[in-house]
């Protein structure tokens, strides 16, 4: 059994760029141990690992890219020379700055580095910044894309000796999350989508003089089925959906405007044929994380969030009675507010590897009870992290919920 136990408390696991990381390192021995140093280092960087079919030739190649985004050490003793330590507990304050921007420099190179195929395919050594003349990234925060794609901050305490024993524990490693600022977006436009739909619904009976121009259209696909009760009739349908922030924001409500239309000239074209009303509601937002090694896009890694989701209501639609096509604000209907919680990873994009996002909703309405026309609207918008989730005793808390599940027994400095 090892009479060595170094181990790191930390004051708070979860950083942020311009913050402090501090704790305390303690080395406990049961004997009295020679030494050459005792360091500690936090390191922070990002790691793409894929393996591609080798063209024609049987087997596969290997590609991996890391950066290194922080790397600063603290010494304790030693700087080389032999030192001993006599049986007890040795506690050592630390204190790292946390910096604000990434000391690697590759994002400020790749357009210059990927000009030509060839160079895509030489491989890729991390850059450090040297000077102030090379454009600042901002630092990353941790994400997990997937095991073989991921940003990691750890501290690493290690005890250096002349000679190495299988049997000693010498190193103690703690992972750190660290929370991304919020980015300078400036004026953002405002979000807007659009979706249409064409369905047949069964109506009573219409006679010939109404349709006209501006009027509902006789369902050709359906024109078969006479009826002296009734007439299908097709209805071309609009969802059009606005975010006037133009982006959303975690932990903070965000306003959508969900407009529902009819394409007819006014709403006395649908008094007393059409009853409509939601039956379903699904609101989700859908990351894709994804890789870019030599010039090949990597495997992407998704996942879904729900924001809101009624597959089981009847909310019924009334037109206000205006001139003009018929429009109406459906979101007062559905819910209240829709906020993103913390555990979402903001929109971010590093040398590599990135993470966006698309927004999806999907509304189905029934008409006339019978017939059902689902609208879908899915498009890439950008998610953002607000000030406040920098602060705080609970800074990061449901993000560090979700980077647990990588980061126990792990050590990426190995690579």
């Amino acid at each position: 059994m090892t009479f060595i136990s170094p181990r790191i408390l930390l004051d708070n696991p979860v950083v942020s760029p311009g913050g402090t990381l501090s704790g305390v390192a303690t080395i406990t021995l049961e004997k009295e141990l020679e030494f050459t140093d005792i360091t500690l280092r936090f390191r922070g960087v990002s790691y793409v690992y894929e393996t591609r079919q080798n063209g024609s030739a049987v087997g596969y190649r290997e590609y991996r890219e890391t950066h290194r985004h922080v790397d600063l050490v603290q010494s304790f003793a030693g700087h080389g020379s032999l030192g001993r330590l006599s049986a007890g507990t040795y506690v050592y304050p630390f204190c790292f700055p946390v910096p604000l921007c990434s000391m690697c420099s590759c994002l400020s190179v790749r357009k210059e580095k990927y000009k030509s195929f060839k160079n895509m395919t030489l491989g890729w050594t991390c850059i450090p910044r040297t000077d102030d003349s090379t454009i600042a990234c901002p630092l990353p925060g941790s994400f997990y894309g997937r095991k073989d794609m991921f940003v990691e901050y750890r501290l690493r305490l290690k005890i250096e000796r002349l000679r190495e024993k299988l049997s000693e524990k010498t190193a103690d490693s703690v992972s750190v999350l660290l929370v991304p600022l919020p980015r300078e977006l400036g004026s953002v436009p405002v979000w807007e989508a659009v979706a249409q739909t064409n369905s047949s619904a069964k109506c009573a009976k219409l006679p010939d003089d109404y349709f006209r121009k501006g009027s509902l259209t006789r369902s050709r696909a359906l024109s078969g089925l006479f009826s002296k009760k009734h007439t299908y009739v097709n209805v071309r349908s609009t969802l059009d959906v606005r975010l006037p922030e133009g982006n959303v924001t975690i932990l903070e409500p965000f306003e959508m405007h969900i407009f529902y239309s009819i394409d007819v000239d006014d709403v006395s074209q649908l008094a007393g044929i059409l009853d409509l009303a939601v039956v379903s509601v699904a609101i989700s937002l859908k990351s894709k994380a994804e890789s870019t090694l030599y010039g090949f896009k990597g495997t992407a890694s998704k996942n879904t969030a729900t924001l809101f989701e009624n597959t089981n209501c009847n909310i019924p639609i009334v037109f206000p009675d205006t001139a003009g096509r018929p429009r109406v604000r459906i979101d007062p209907l559905l819910f209240k507010a829709i906020q993103i919680e913390d555990y979402i990873t903001p929109t971010f994009e590093i040398m590599s590897m990135w993470i966006n996002y698309e927004l999806k909703i999907s509304v189905t309405f029934a008409l006339n009870g019978e017939n059902r026309a689902t609208l879908e609207i899915s498009r890439p918008v950008v998610v953002e992290r607000p000030p406040q989730c920098n602060t705080g005793p609970n800074m990061g808390l449901g993000a560090r919920l979700c980077a647990e599940k990588f980061i126990e027994d792990r050590d990426v400095f190995d690579y």
